[in-house]
């Protein structure tokens, strides 16, 4: 068997509804989308990539890939947060697979080199599957910016190859300069919000943490693929709370969570132009838009 066990059972979210921050920056979109899915396919195979998208805007030929038509697109109609995005994918992928493995990708993202990327990512994911515990990837902070989620790694918990577990001692989204330098100070590391998981892990802390969001969404299986699946997704947006997944959930993880520090691999956050200005600059000459 292969890290993170059977790889039947590894799908991947891709949030596509965190491409909002780029509208600024139309060119700018097809990158980060392009090889995000490109590192999606690289974990699960193309049919169990689930890719949420609230913005039905961005639709356009600067999305045009390949996944797009072999995985599965979640229209959202409202943009009701990042938790939400997650735990209705999650209840599309429960229907199909109960036992599945789940790695979580925000869109806007920028990694290189990515084949690295991809392996810690599955070792994360083997990770999480041992310790039956969710996975956030962390990176070391290059700056004070404080609209990054910070994450204080406590002791180690596992190691899969090259990358070491921990456990999480604090995890704060968005804390103040003072805070932020603290964290840095004593080791903190970024949150990418990128996650590996189990399912059932996810689940069962989602209805914890999240039970509003859980039990809107409950009934989604019963119409996913159906032509009543965009009208059920209106009328449950309607009501459905605005909820994310750095300020809702992650911090009233606790003991659920663990950290793995991504190591040897350039990341950042395409959510302004000058972080794309700077994440280009590092990584050499980079298409801004998809296609040939």
């Amino acid at each position: 068997m292969d890290e993170a066990g059977n790889s039947s059972h590894r799908w991947t979210v891709v949030l596509g509804s965190t491409l909002r921050a780029l509208r600024s920056w139309p060119a700018a979109i097809g990158a980060p989308l392009v090889q995000t899915l490109d590192l999606a396919m690289s974990v699960s195979d193309p049919a169990r990539i689930v890719m949420t998208l609230a913005a039905p805007d961005l639709l356009d030929a600067r999305l045009a890939h390949p996944a797009l038509s072999l995985g599965r697109v979640l229209r959202e109609p409202a943009d009701r947060g990042t938790a939400c995005s997650l735990f209705l994918a999650l209840r599309y992928i429960q229907a199909a697979d109960p036992d599945a493995l789940i790695v979580v990708l925000p869109a806007d993202h920028f990694v290189h080199p990515p084949r690295a990327f991809s392996a810690r990512v599955i070792a994360a994911l083997e990770a999480a599957r041992r310790i039956h515990r969710m996975v956030i990837l962390g990176v070391a902070p290059t700056t004070l910016e404080t609209p990054h989620g910070w994450i204080l790694p406590g002791s180690p918990m596992a190691r899969v190859s090259q990358l070491e577990v921990r456990r999480v001692e604090v995890c704060i989204d968005q804390p103040g300069r003072d805070l932020a330098t603290l964290m840095r100070d004593t080791g903190g590391l970024w949150s990418t919000l990128i996650l590996a998981a189990p399912l059932e892990r996810l689940w069962a802390s989602g209805r914890r943490c999240l039970p509003e969001v859980l039990a809107a969404l409950d009934s989604f299986s019963d119409v996913a693929g159906t032509p009543l699946e965009q009208s059920w997704l209106e009328a449950t947006y309607d009501r459905l709370p605005h909820r994310s997944i750095a300020s809702h959930f992650l911090h009233r993880l606790g003991e659920e969570l663990a950290v793995a520090e991504l190591e040897e691999v350039s990341w950042c956050d395409w959510d302004c132009s000058r972080r794309i200005l700077d994440a280009l600059h590092e990584a050499g000459d980079l298409p801004l838009t998809a296609g040939p």
